[in-house]
Protein backbone atom coordinates (compact mmCIF):
# COMPACT_ATOMS: atom_id res chain seq x y z
CA UNK A 1 0.00 0.00 0.00
CA UNK A 2 1.17 3.50 -0.64
CA UNK A 3 0.47 6.49 1.47
CA UNK A 4 0.90 9.95 0.01
CA UNK A 5 2.51 11.42 3.09
CA UNK A 6 3.88 8.96 5.58
CA UNK A 7 3.02 9.72 9.18
CA UNK A 8 0.54 12.48 8.34
CA UNK A 9 -3.16 12.56 7.63
CA UNK A 10 -3.82 11.45 4.17
CA UNK A 11 -5.94 9.20 2.07
CA UNK A 12 -4.59 5.89 0.92
CA UNK A 13 -3.87 4.63 -2.51
CA UNK A 14 -4.84 1.05 -2.29
CA UNK A 15 -4.62 -0.93 -5.38
CA UNK A 16 -8.11 -1.91 -5.43
CA UNK A 17 -7.47 -5.31 -4.43
CA UNK A 18 -9.35 -7.09 -7.09
CA UNK A 19 -7.89 -9.69 -5.14
CA UNK A 20 -5.58 -7.16 -5.49
CA UNK A 21 -2.32 -8.74 -5.09
CA UNK A 22 -3.64 -10.13 -1.96
CA UNK A 23 -3.22 -13.61 -3.09
CA UNK A 24 -1.62 -16.01 -0.71
CA UNK A 25 1.25 -17.62 -2.57
CA UNK A 26 2.63 -20.94 -1.45
CA UNK A 27 6.35 -21.45 -0.97
CA UNK A 28 8.42 -24.60 -0.82
CA UNK A 29 8.56 -24.33 2.95
CA UNK A 30 4.78 -24.53 3.18
CA UNK A 31 4.46 -20.91 4.24
CA UNK A 32 2.33 -18.54 2.16
CA UNK A 33 2.66 -14.79 2.45
CA UNK A 34 0.15 -12.26 1.18
CA UNK A 35 1.84 -9.54 -0.83
CA UNK A 36 1.34 -5.83 -0.36
CA UNK A 37 0.05 -4.27 -3.53
CA UNK A 38 -1.79 -1.04 -4.22
CA UNK A 39 -4.70 -1.89 -6.46
CA UNK A 40 -8.41 -2.54 -6.51
CA UNK A 41 -9.53 -5.94 -7.46
CA UNK A 42 -10.87 -8.17 -4.72
CA UNK A 43 -12.52 -10.62 -6.99
CA UNK A 44 -14.63 -11.97 -4.24
CA UNK A 45 -14.93 -11.20 -0.66
CA UNK A 46 -15.04 -14.78 -0.17
CA UNK A 47 -17.84 -15.50 1.15
CA UNK A 48 -18.78 -12.82 -1.13
CA UNK A 49 -19.32 -14.95 -4.09
CA UNK A 50 -17.86 -13.92 -7.38
CA UNK A 51 -15.20 -11.46 -7.67
CA UNK A 52 -17.17 -8.56 -7.44
CA UNK A 53 -20.15 -9.90 -5.96
CA UNK A 54 -20.98 -10.59 -2.50
CA UNK A 55 -23.36 -13.43 -2.16
CA UNK A 56 -25.28 -13.67 1.08
CA UNK A 57 -25.18 -17.46 0.86
CA UNK A 58 -21.48 -17.32 0.18
CA UNK A 59 -20.90 -15.11 3.14
CA UNK A 60 -22.67 -17.48 5.45
CA UNK A 61 -20.78 -20.37 3.89
CA UNK A 62 -17.43 -18.72 4.55
CA UNK A 63 -18.32 -17.84 8.09
CA UNK A 64 -18.51 -14.10 7.44
CA UNK A 65 -22.06 -13.85 8.67
CA UNK A 66 -22.98 -14.43 12.27
CA UNK A 67 -21.11 -13.75 15.48
CA UNK A 68 -18.64 -16.57 16.17
CA UNK A 69 -15.62 -15.20 14.34
CA UNK A 70 -16.33 -11.68 15.57
CA UNK A 71 -15.95 -12.70 19.20
CA UNK A 72 -12.43 -13.98 18.56
CA UNK A 73 -9.28 -11.96 17.75
CA UNK A 74 -7.60 -12.31 14.36
CA UNK A 75 -4.53 -13.73 16.08
CA UNK A 76 -6.76 -16.32 17.75
CA UNK A 77 -9.93 -18.20 16.87
CA UNK A 78 -11.26 -15.86 14.16
CA UNK A 79 -8.92 -17.53 11.67
CA UNK A 80 -8.65 -20.94 13.26
CA UNK A 81 -7.30 -23.82 11.09
CA UNK A 82 -10.72 -25.36 10.49
CA UNK A 83 -12.58 -22.09 10.08
CA UNK A 84 -14.27 -21.51 6.74
CA UNK A 85 -11.86 -18.71 5.86
CA UNK A 86 -8.79 -20.94 6.20
CA UNK A 87 -9.92 -24.07 4.35
CA UNK A 88 -10.02 -22.80 0.75
CA UNK A 89 -8.11 -20.49 -1.57
CA UNK A 90 -11.07 -18.12 -1.79
CA UNK A 91 -11.51 -18.08 1.96
CA UNK A 92 -7.84 -17.29 2.55
CA UNK A 93 -8.05 -14.46 0.01
CA UNK A 94 -10.87 -13.00 2.02
CA UNK A 95 -8.86 -13.49 5.21
CA UNK A 96 -5.99 -11.60 3.62
CA UNK A 97 -8.29 -8.71 2.82
CA UNK A 98 -9.80 -8.74 6.28
CA UNK A 99 -6.35 -8.37 7.80
CA UNK A 100 -5.30 -5.72 5.27
CA UNK A 101 -8.34 -3.64 6.06
CA UNK A 102 -8.29 -4.13 9.82
CA UNK A 103 -4.63 -3.93 10.83
CA UNK A 104 -2.03 -1.21 10.18
CA UNK A 105 1.25 -1.56 8.35
CA UNK A 106 3.85 -3.44 10.34
CA UNK A 107 1.28 -5.80 11.84
CA UNK A 108 0.54 -9.28 10.55
CA UNK A 109 -1.34 -12.44 11.39
CA UNK A 110 0.11 -15.92 10.86
CA UNK A 111 -2.29 -18.85 10.98
CA UNK A 112 -2.30 -22.46 9.80
CA UNK A 113 -4.92 -24.22 7.74
CA UNK A 114 -6.29 -27.67 8.47
CA UNK A 115 -3.29 -29.34 6.77
CA UNK A 116 -0.75 -27.45 8.86
CA UNK A 117 0.35 -25.10 6.07
CA UNK A 118 1.17 -21.65 7.43
CA UNK A 119 -0.10 -18.37 5.94
CA UNK A 120 0.94 -14.85 6.85
CA UNK A 121 -1.48 -11.99 6.15
CA UNK A 122 -0.16 -8.43 6.30
CA UNK A 123 -1.91 -5.38 7.70
CA UNK A 124 -2.22 -2.24 5.61
CA UNK A 125 -5.05 0.21 6.36
CA UNK A 126 -5.55 -0.05 10.12
CA UNK A 127 -9.30 0.61 10.10
CA UNK A 128 -9.97 -1.81 12.99
CA UNK A 129 -6.67 -2.43 14.81
CA UNK A 130 -8.45 -3.68 17.92
CA UNK A 131 -9.44 -6.89 16.11
CA UNK A 132 -5.86 -8.11 16.25
CA UNK A 133 -6.10 -9.01 19.92
CA UNK A 134 -9.78 -8.64 20.85
CA UNK A 135 -13.28 -9.01 19.44
CA UNK A 136 -14.71 -7.03 16.52
CA UNK A 137 -17.57 -4.81 17.69
CA UNK A 138 -20.01 -2.82 15.53
CA UNK A 139 -17.60 -0.05 14.50
CA UNK A 140 -14.94 -2.59 13.57
CA UNK A 141 -17.44 -4.62 11.54
CA UNK A 142 -18.67 -1.57 9.65
CA UNK A 143 -15.22 -0.25 8.73
CA UNK A 144 -13.95 -3.65 7.64
CA UNK A 145 -17.15 -4.15 5.62
CA UNK A 146 -16.83 -0.79 3.87
CA UNK A 147 -13.18 -1.47 3.13
CA UNK A 148 -13.89 -4.91 1.67
CA UNK A 149 -16.61 -3.50 -0.56
CA UNK A 150 -14.28 -0.74 -1.75
CA UNK A 151 -11.88 -3.43 -2.95
CA UNK A 152 -14.32 -5.68 -4.77
CA UNK A 153 -14.02 -5.86 -8.55
CA UNK A 154 -15.96 -8.45 -10.56
CA UNK A 155 -13.40 -8.26 -13.35
CA UNK A 156 -10.65 -9.38 -10.99
CA UNK A 157 -8.34 -6.68 -12.33
CA UNK A 158 -5.98 -4.61 -10.24
CA UNK A 159 -7.30 -1.06 -10.46
CA UNK A 160 -5.54 1.67 -8.44
CA UNK A 161 -7.83 3.58 -6.08
CA UNK A 162 -7.55 6.42 -3.56
CA UNK A 163 -9.48 6.05 -0.30
CA UNK A 164 -10.93 8.63 2.05
CA UNK A 165 -12.49 7.97 5.45
CA UNK A 166 -12.99 9.66 8.80
CA UNK A 167 -10.70 7.10 10.43
CA UNK A 168 -7.36 8.74 11.25
CA UNK A 169 -5.55 5.73 9.78
CA UNK A 170 -6.88 6.78 6.36
CA UNK A 171 -8.02 10.39 6.73
CA UNK A 172 -9.21 13.04 4.31
CA UNK A 173 -7.64 14.56 1.23
CA UNK A 174 -7.74 14.59 -2.55
CA UNK A 175 -5.05 13.62 -5.05
CA UNK A 176 -4.78 15.01 -8.60
CA UNK A 177 -3.80 11.55 -9.85
CA UNK A 178 -7.21 10.29 -8.75
CA UNK A 179 -9.59 13.08 -9.78
CA UNK A 180 -12.87 11.16 -10.12
CA UNK A 181 -15.00 10.25 -7.13
CA UNK A 182 -16.38 6.80 -7.88
CA UNK A 183 -18.61 6.15 -4.87
CA UNK A 184 -18.86 5.44 -1.15
CA UNK A 185 -19.46 2.20 0.72
CA UNK A 186 -21.07 1.45 4.06
CA UNK A 187 -23.00 -1.28 5.86
CA UNK A 188 -22.20 -4.50 7.70
CA UNK A 189 -21.29 -7.67 5.81
CA UNK A 190 -21.14 -9.67 9.03
CA UNK A 191 -24.87 -9.46 9.62
CA UNK A 192 -27.21 -12.14 8.36
CA UNK A 193 -28.38 -11.19 5.83
CA UNK A 194 -25.51 -8.79 5.09
CA UNK A 195 -26.21 -5.08 4.71
CA UNK A 196 -24.08 -3.98 1.77
CA UNK A 197 -24.72 -0.39 0.68
CA UNK A 198 -23.17 2.08 -1.71
CA UNK A 199 -24.00 5.43 -3.23
CA UNK A 200 -22.54 7.04 -6.30
CA UNK A 201 -19.93 9.74 -6.70
CA UNK A 202 -20.26 12.05 -9.70
CA UNK A 203 -16.93 11.16 -11.33
CA UNK A 204 -18.36 8.33 -13.44
CA UNK A 205 -21.71 7.23 -14.81
CA UNK A 206 -24.05 6.41 -11.93
CA UNK A 207 -27.01 4.09 -11.49
CA UNK A 208 -27.55 0.36 -11.95
CA UNK A 209 -25.64 0.44 -15.23
CA UNK A 210 -22.91 2.72 -13.86
CA UNK A 211 -19.34 2.10 -12.79
CA UNK A 212 -19.84 1.40 -9.09
CA UNK A 213 -22.74 -0.98 -9.63
CA UNK A 214 -20.82 -2.84 -12.30
CA UNK A 215 -17.59 -3.10 -10.35
CA UNK A 216 -19.22 -4.64 -7.30
CA UNK A 217 -21.82 -6.69 -9.16
CA UNK A 218 -24.86 -4.84 -7.83
CA UNK A 219 -28.16 -5.95 -9.27
CA UNK A 220 -27.04 -9.48 -10.03
CA UNK A 221 -28.93 -12.52 -8.82
CA UNK A 222 -28.51 -13.04 -5.07
CA UNK A 223 -26.13 -10.10 -4.76
CA UNK A 224 -26.79 -7.91 -1.71
CA UNK A 225 -25.28 -4.64 -2.97
CA UNK A 226 -27.78 -1.82 -3.29
CA UNK A 227 -27.92 1.96 -3.44
CA UNK A 228 -30.64 2.37 -0.79
CA UNK A 229 -31.24 6.00 -1.76
CA UNK A 230 -32.40 5.15 -5.26
CA UNK A 231 -30.93 4.41 -8.66
CA UNK A 232 -28.12 6.83 -9.46
CA UNK A 233 -28.54 8.98 -6.35
CA UNK A 234 -25.25 10.67 -5.49
CA UNK A 235 -23.90 10.36 -1.95
CA UNK A 236 -23.65 14.14 -1.59
CA UNK A 237 -27.37 14.51 -2.31
CA UNK A 238 -28.65 12.02 0.27
CA UNK A 239 -30.69 13.12 3.30
CA UNK A 240 -28.72 13.67 6.49
CA UNK A 241 -25.35 13.41 4.77
CA UNK A 242 -22.31 14.89 6.52
CA UNK A 243 -19.55 15.61 4.01
CA UNK A 244 -15.93 16.63 4.49
CA UNK A 245 -14.33 19.21 2.19
CA UNK A 246 -10.60 19.88 2.03
CA UNK A 247 -9.66 23.53 1.81
CA UNK A 248 -10.25 24.98 -1.64
CA UNK A 249 -12.24 22.02 -2.97
CA UNK A 250 -15.75 22.04 -4.39
CA UNK A 251 -16.29 18.29 -4.27
CA UNK A 252 -16.40 16.50 -0.89
CA UNK A 253 -13.44 14.27 -0.06
CA UNK A 254 -15.82 11.80 1.50
CA UNK A 255 -18.51 11.41 4.13
CA UNK A 256 -18.40 11.04 7.90
CA UNK A 257 -22.11 10.18 7.99
CA UNK A 258 -24.64 8.63 5.64
CA UNK A 259 -28.13 7.89 6.88
CA UNK A 260 -30.25 4.95 5.83
CA UNK A 261 -32.50 3.45 8.52
CA UNK A 262 -29.74 4.48 10.94
CA UNK A 263 -26.67 6.70 10.94
CA UNK A 264 -23.64 5.04 9.36
CA UNK A 265 -20.45 6.80 10.47
CA UNK A 266 -17.89 4.31 9.17
CA UNK A 267 -17.90 5.11 5.47
CA UNK A 268 -15.14 4.54 2.90
CA UNK A 269 -15.06 6.69 -0.25
CA UNK A 270 -13.22 5.62 -3.43
CA UNK A 271 -11.56 7.93 -5.96
CA UNK A 272 -10.25 6.77 -9.33
CA UNK A 273 -8.14 7.92 -12.24
CA UNK A 274 -9.89 8.42 -15.59
CA UNK A 275 -8.12 5.42 -17.10
CA UNK A 276 -6.10 2.45 -15.89
CA UNK A 277 -3.92 -0.33 -17.26
CA UNK A 278 -5.34 -3.82 -16.88
CA UNK A 279 -3.30 -5.99 -14.51
CA UNK A 280 -4.51 -9.56 -14.13
CA UNK A 281 -4.16 -11.78 -11.10
CA UNK A 282 -2.46 -15.16 -11.72
CA UNK A 283 -4.68 -16.86 -9.15
CA UNK A 284 -7.89 -16.02 -11.00
CA UNK A 285 -9.57 -17.79 -13.87
CA UNK A 286 -11.20 -15.36 -16.30
CA UNK A 287 -14.21 -15.47 -18.60
CA UNK A 288 -14.81 -13.06 -21.50
CA UNK A 289 -17.90 -12.19 -23.50
CA UNK A 290 -18.42 -9.51 -26.15
CA UNK A 291 -20.64 -6.57 -25.29
CA UNK A 292 -22.57 -7.33 -28.48
CA UNK A 293 -24.00 -10.35 -26.64
CA UNK A 294 -24.65 -8.65 -23.30
CA UNK A 295 -28.41 -9.41 -23.43
CA UNK A 296 -27.56 -13.13 -23.62
CA UNK A 297 -23.84 -13.35 -22.84
CA UNK A 298 -21.77 -15.60 -25.07
CA UNK A 299 -18.38 -16.45 -23.56
CA UNK A 300 -15.29 -17.26 -25.57
CA UNK A 301 -14.92 -21.02 -25.40
CA UNK A 302 -12.79 -23.87 -26.71
CA UNK A 303 -14.85 -25.85 -29.24
CA UNK A 304 -16.11 -29.16 -27.82
CA UNK A 305 -14.21 -28.34 -24.61
CA UNK A 306 -11.11 -29.71 -26.34
CA UNK A 307 -7.53 -28.79 -25.45
CA UNK A 308 -6.06 -30.36 -28.59
CA UNK A 309 -3.68 -28.29 -30.67
CA UNK A 310 -5.67 -26.48 -33.36
CA UNK A 311 -8.94 -26.29 -31.39
CA UNK A 312 -10.86 -23.26 -32.61
CA UNK A 313 -12.09 -20.51 -30.31
CA UNK A 314 -15.87 -20.08 -30.46
CA UNK A 315 -18.53 -18.41 -28.36
CA UNK A 316 -20.88 -20.36 -26.12
CA UNK A 317 -23.50 -19.37 -23.52
CA UNK A 318 -21.84 -17.97 -20.40
CA UNK A 319 -24.63 -19.60 -18.39
CA UNK A 320 -23.22 -23.04 -19.27
CA UNK A 321 -20.32 -22.25 -16.88
CA UNK A 322 -17.91 -24.46 -18.79
CA UNK A 323 -14.32 -24.98 -17.72
CA UNK A 324 -13.44 -24.56 -21.41
CA UNK A 325 -14.65 -20.95 -21.13
CA UNK A 326 -12.19 -20.19 -18.33
CA UNK A 327 -8.64 -18.98 -18.87
CA UNK A 328 -5.64 -17.82 -16.92
CA UNK A 329 -4.20 -14.49 -18.09
CA UNK A 330 -0.49 -14.49 -17.37
CA UNK A 331 2.39 -12.16 -18.12
CA UNK A 332 4.24 -12.78 -21.35
CA UNK A 333 6.95 -10.21 -21.90
CA UNK A 334 5.29 -6.81 -21.60
CA UNK A 335 1.89 -8.26 -22.52
CA UNK A 336 -0.34 -11.21 -21.62
CA UNK A 337 -0.91 -14.77 -22.74
CA UNK A 338 -4.34 -16.38 -22.46
CA UNK A 339 -3.96 -19.94 -21.17
CA UNK A 340 -6.55 -22.72 -21.13
CA UNK A 341 -7.76 -23.62 -17.65
CA UNK A 342 -7.69 -27.32 -18.43
CA UNK A 343 -4.21 -27.34 -19.97
CA UNK A 344 -1.69 -24.79 -18.77
CA UNK A 345 0.64 -25.64 -21.68
CA UNK A 346 -1.82 -24.34 -24.31
CA UNK A 347 -2.36 -20.69 -25.30
CA UNK A 348 -4.68 -18.76 -27.61
CA UNK A 349 -2.87 -18.08 -30.88
CA UNK A 350 -3.79 -15.64 -33.69
CA UNK A 351 -1.89 -17.59 -36.33
CA UNK A 352 -1.27 -15.65 -39.56
CA UNK A 353 -3.16 -12.73 -38.05
CA UNK A 354 -4.81 -11.59 -41.28
CA UNK A 355 -8.38 -10.27 -41.16
CA UNK A 356 -10.69 -13.19 -40.45
CA UNK A 357 -8.02 -15.56 -39.10
CA UNK A 358 -9.70 -17.84 -36.56
CA UNK A 359 -8.04 -17.89 -33.14
CA UNK A 360 -6.93 -21.39 -32.12
CA UNK A 361 -5.30 -23.18 -29.22
CA UNK A 362 -1.59 -23.91 -29.63
CA UNK A 363 1.28 -25.03 -27.43
CA UNK A 364 2.51 -21.97 -25.55
CA UNK A 365 5.71 -20.67 -27.13
CA UNK A 366 5.98 -17.00 -26.11
CA UNK A 367 5.56 -15.75 -29.68
CA UNK A 368 3.91 -12.45 -30.56
CA UNK A 369 0.99 -14.40 -32.06
CA UNK A 370 0.25 -15.60 -28.51
CA UNK A 371 0.68 -12.24 -26.81
CA UNK A 372 -2.32 -10.00 -26.20
CA UNK A 373 -2.70 -6.39 -25.05
CA UNK A 374 -5.84 -5.39 -23.10
CA UNK A 375 -7.03 -1.83 -23.76
CA UNK A 376 -9.53 -0.87 -21.06
CA UNK A 377 -12.37 1.56 -21.60
CA UNK A 378 -11.66 3.53 -18.41
CA UNK A 379 -14.65 2.11 -16.55
CA UNK A 380 -14.01 -1.02 -14.56
CA UNK A 381 -14.37 -4.29 -16.39
CA UNK A 382 -14.19 -4.37 -20.19
CA UNK A 383 -11.39 -4.17 -22.71
CA UNK A 384 -10.42 -4.47 -26.36
CA UNK A 385 -8.14 -7.48 -26.75
CA UNK A 386 -5.41 -6.82 -29.32
CA UNK A 387 -3.06 -9.45 -30.68
CA UNK A 388 0.50 -8.17 -30.48
CA UNK A 389 1.79 -10.04 -33.51
CA UNK A 390 -0.85 -8.87 -35.97
CA UNK A 391 -2.02 -5.66 -34.32
CA UNK A 392 -5.59 -6.89 -34.89
CA UNK A 393 -8.30 -7.36 -32.26
CA UNK A 394 -10.24 -10.35 -31.02
CA UNK A 395 -13.54 -10.18 -32.85
CA UNK A 396 -17.02 -11.64 -32.35
CA UNK A 397 -19.02 -10.70 -35.40
CA UNK A 398 -22.41 -11.93 -34.20
CA UNK A 399 -24.52 -13.22 -31.34
CA UNK A 400 -24.85 -16.81 -32.54
CA UNK A 401 -23.97 -19.72 -30.30
CA UNK A 402 -21.01 -21.60 -31.77
CA UNK A 403 -19.73 -18.67 -33.84
CA UNK A 404 -15.96 -18.91 -34.28
CA UNK A 405 -13.82 -16.04 -32.98
CA UNK A 406 -11.28 -14.38 -35.23
CA UNK A 407 -9.02 -11.33 -35.33
CA UNK A 408 -9.85 -8.27 -37.40
CA UNK A 409 -8.76 -4.66 -37.80
CA UNK A 410 -9.37 -2.94 -34.47
CA UNK A 411 -12.40 -0.67 -34.31
CA UNK A 412 -14.10 0.46 -31.14
CA UNK A 413 -17.24 -1.60 -31.64
CA UNK A 414 -19.25 -3.76 -29.26
CA UNK A 415 -18.22 -7.03 -30.93
CA UNK A 416 -14.58 -6.26 -30.16
CA UNK A 417 -15.09 -5.08 -26.58
CA UNK A 418 -15.11 -7.91 -24.08
CA UNK A 419 -16.52 -8.01 -20.58
CA UNK A 420 -14.18 -9.61 -18.07
CA UNK A 421 -15.35 -11.79 -15.17
CA UNK A 422 -13.06 -13.45 -12.66
CA UNK A 423 -13.25 -16.39 -10.29
CA UNK A 424 -10.82 -18.74 -8.62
Amino acid sequence: MMRCVWGERTALIVAALGLLGCNPSGGTTGEATSEIVSVNGLSMINGLSMLNGLSSNGMVGFGMSGGAMLLEPLNGGALAPYSALMTSVGGRMTAAYLVRCALPLGHSITQKDSTGASYTFLGMLGLAPEWETSSCAAGCQEYVSACLMAHVNTAGLHIPIWLDAASPSVGWGQNPLFPKQEGSFFGNLFMNPPRAYYCDGDGFAAGTTGVVAGRIGAGGANEPYVNPFGDGVLCKNTPGVVAYYSAGTTEPDGYSQLTYQKQWNNVVTVWRASTYTAVFDPVNKYKFYSLLTRANPMAINLTNSSTSVGTQLQQWPLSANLASSQFSVLLSGLNWKIVAKNDSTKCLDAGAGTNGTVVTLRTCNGSAQQQWAFHTDGGYGSAYVQNVGSGRCLDATGRTQGLVMDVYDCAKVSWQEFWILAGT
